[in-house]
């Protein structure tokens, strides 16, 4: 069998090996020499008889080769591993590389080019090359082999300095030693984020009463304290999770990773304004601060909506700023006094994702844009503001560029603030339609203006000459038709925004607790019996903050609802509120109720026991009549005293005899009322 290239043979006499590299004219083959413990020398000839000698084995497995897994190597190794192979490529890929005219020739040409490694390197990498493998990873460096692992080191006389100089002993850390600097160093830095490295380090010597040479240096106990425990680990325990994960986490990708054009993706965000505004309708009147919502393009950086509102951040106000994003920006501008063509602000459609932080767009009424509008929605993790960046930093961007001429303003700004400054609400002066204003046209000028340095500009936008502002971005990929650009008229995207509810249907109409509603227009009275003889049960969307905003959905339809009675609340929030609290003091009423009821039964048990008491042995059971009559009497006597106090004060009445009947044998007319009043 002839030797195979690029595998290694021994001399089992001498303990030598040789692997084989080429194969030359005549039977000749190239093979490096390498023995343990001797520097390598340069390829030489061997002849094909040499390999058929008894003592010269092929061995199974490679000794020499370097076999690390990629994920193993550090970027170091793989810096040098990269520079060292960019150096000898030129060499190794020749056919001439073996001869050593050529080869030294070669050498000396590329050492004296700039940048490159001196001759002696280059010929010490062409054999490192050839004898670990000849790939890649045969010229690693060989940074695990440094040191002698637990071996004392030699300390010498220091014939540089002063003569009697005394070395300096140093301590060789033992396993057992590293062993305590771990736990040490784990207990005195890592979790104790006020000490520092020194303090540290003098925590640990006093714990473990370490003095003299026994003490491992500040050197050592930062050095294997941090070898020996997750960098990651530190960060996090030093600077706690939260802020790890919001200023210290390695950013990996960008923001636009996904996006494949405009409105594919778009982000939404909300702030707390720092200027204090006044009523509109009423300008003396101070009313807080604004919330200002945001909507960004992905791909092209356009803020695409923008929503101003003295209402708190709700999932209703994110809707708001939805529907702005949908609506003709021209118009809405006219609105504000402020008169722009379309190409100045183009963005007046639907997203097909929106990305949002973890408040608003939460809730279960966020369904709602998913099953109605089609919206994919995403809530970014908890402490994530990476992930939606773009919109992040405009909330800081346009209030620094306001900052100027809102000075003095009704403007807060805790940074500047001394101690002792005037009523920042008493210096109010602009509205909600100023700021608004205010705002359209920085949203105007950014949209045309802003030089983003870091846009990844494709071919095809670097061909057409597009500059990267998100208006010129923008306008270019709705010309080339990227991205998704659906249209909805803004009533129907704030119809389809509304948060929806399962309601009961019956011949009362549709019951929204605790109102029976109708359809407005009375054609549609018929779906009520269709409901209520059918799967009687509908879907209602409804606007929390106005109870006249209630629609029934069926068939694509938004069709209106009116109350069969009217409605003395004026939002669901109020109503609910109010149903909360009644159904709470109904409980109490409840509660009451029963200790009423219990007291009651108490009562009635007395009587029935003080009459069980009173009741004699015998009853006599005969002359019920006459004796009837004469209770009767008794009570008819006791009720008219109750009544009228007056008629016990006369004399008895005198009751005449009773006189015989008419001839006729008929009772008299007398005797007939005296009986019938007796009865």
């Amino acid at each position: 069998m002839r030797p195979l290239i690029n595998r290694v043979y021994k001399d089992v006499h001498n303990d030598l090996h040789f692997r084989v590299l080429a194969e030359a004219e005549r039977d000749d083959f190239i093979v490096i020499k390498i023995k343990s413990g001797e520097p390598l020398r340069m390829p030489y000839r061997e002849s094909i008889d040499f390999f058929y000698k008894p003592q010269i084995r092929l061995l199974d497995h490679d000794p020499f080769k370097i076999d690390r897994l990629e994920e193993d190597l550090s970027e170091a190794e793989k810096r040098y591993r990269e520079f060292r192979m960019t150096s000898i490529n030129e060499l190794v890929d020749s056919p001439d590389i073996f001869d050593s005219k050529w080869r030294n020739k070669a050498i000396n040409f590329l050492s004296r080019k700039e940048g490159f490694l001196k001759k002696s390197v280059l010929f010490e990498l062409l054999k490192q090359y050839w004898a670990h493998g000849c790939d890649d990873n045969a010229v690693l460096p060989g940074f695990s082999a440094c040191g002698a692992v637990g071996v004392r080191k030699k300390v010498t006389k220091n014939t540089l300095g002063r003569k009697d100089r005394v070395p300096i002993a140093r301590l060789v850390l033992t396993n057992d030693m590293k062993e305590k600097i771990l736990k040490g160093f784990k207990k005195f830095y890592i979790e104790n984020e006020k000490n520092s490295l020194t303090s540290a380090h003098v925590d640990f010597l006093a714990f473990e009463n370490l003095k003299g040479v026994n003490a491992p240096s500040l050197r050592q106990f930062i050095y294997w304290g941090r070898e020996l425990n997750d960098a990651i680990e530190i960060i996090k325990k030093r600077t706690g999770t939260i802020k790890y994960l919001k200023g210290l986490r390695l950013l990996k990708g960008t923001v636009r990773d996904n996006a494949f054009g405009p409105m594919s993706e778009v982000m939404i965000d909300c702030t707390i304004d720092n200027v204090r505004v006044l009523s509109t309708e009423f300008r003396d009147r101070y009313i807080g601060r604004l919330t200002i919502y945001f909507t960004v393009d992905v791909f092209s950086g356009l803020i695409t909506g923008v929503y101003i509102t003295p209402e708190h951040p709700s999932y209703l106000t994110g809707c708001m700023c939805v529907v702005n994003t949908t609506e003709d920006k021209v118009e809405f501008c006219n609105r504000y006094g402020i008169y722009i063509t379309e190409d100045l602000w183009p963005s007046c459609y639907v997203p097909f994702k929106i990305i949002a932080d973890r408040g608003e767009f939460l809730a279960d009424a966020a369904s709602s844009l998913t099953k109605n509008l089609k919206i994919n929605l995403t809530n970014t993790p908890s402490y994530r503001p990476d992930l939606k960046s773009l919109v992040e930093v405009q909330m800081g961007v346009f209030q620094s560029k306001l900052k100027g001429i809102l000075n003095g303003l009704g403007l807060i700004d805790k940074n500047d603030e001394p101690r002792i400054t005037k009523d920042s609400r008493k210096q109010a002066t602009l509205t909600l339609n100023d700021m608004m204003a205010l705002i359209i046209r920085e949203i105007l000028f950014y949209n045309k203006n802003h030089w983003m340095d870091d846009y990844p500009l494709t071919p095809d936008m670097r061909r057409d000459n597009i500059n990267p502002t998100p208006l010129e971005i923008f306008n270019w990929a709705k010309k080339n038709g990227l991205g998704n650009f659906r249209k909805l008229d803004k009533t129907t995207v704030w119809r389809n925004c509304l948060p929806t509810k399962t309601c009961s249907v019956s011949r009362k109409g549709i019951f929204i607790k605790p109102y029976h509603f109708f359809p407005v227009d009375e054609k549609y009275d018929a779906l009520i019996h269709n409901f209520s003889f059918g799967k009687t049960a509908c879907e209602v969307s409804y606007n929390p903050s106005d109870c006249r905003q209630t629609f029934l959905r069926y068939d694509g339809k938004m069709i209106p609802l009116e109350p069969k009675q009217e409605i003395n609340f004026q939002s669901y929030f109020e109503m609910e509120n109010f149903l909360q609290d009644l159904g709470e003091k109904k409980i109490l009423h409840k509660r009451q109720a029963l200790d009423d009821e219990v007291e009651k039964r108490q009562e009635q048990n007395k009587i029935i026991r003080e009459a069980k008491a009173r009741r004699p042995k015998k009853i006599e059971i005969e002359n019920v009549r006459e004796n009837r009559k004469k209770e009767i009497n008794r009570h008819r006597e006791t009720v008219l005293a109750q009544v009228d106090p007056e008629v016990t004060k006369g004399p008895p009445r005198k009751t005449e005899p009773k006189k015989r009947a008419h001839s006729s044998g008929l009772p008299s007319l007398t005797d007939t009322l005296n009986v019938l009043f007796d009865n």
